[in-house]
């Protein structure tokens, strides 16, 4: 019998983790915040630039959106089925 350890990573338990590490981002990049809403950078440039759009977060040069931004202008982009877009 080969008893061999295998050099994958054991799962941590949330219960030991920092905080850091359990927490979820509070900002995101303009890239992330299309991966994670499926909309493209065209549709938030489009709304930012009508004035729309989540709010932006300006970090030295970097643009962030923060999780609650977005959260908020995505609810405010959705529609009943009866309701006009």
């Amino acid at each position: 019998m080969d008893m061999r350890r295998s050099n994958a990573p054991i799962p941590t338990p949330a219960a030991e983790m920092s905080p850091l590490q359990v927490l979820p981002k509070l900002a995101y990049s303009i890239d992330d915040a299309c991966s994670i809403s499926g909309l493209s950078k065209t549709f938030f440039y489009r709304a930012w630039r009508a004035g729309g759009g989540p709010k932006k977060i300006k970090a030295g040069k970097r643009t962030l959106i923060s999780d609650e931004s977005l959260r908020a202008w995505l609810r405010s982009l959705e529609y009943r089925e009866n309701d006009e877009p």
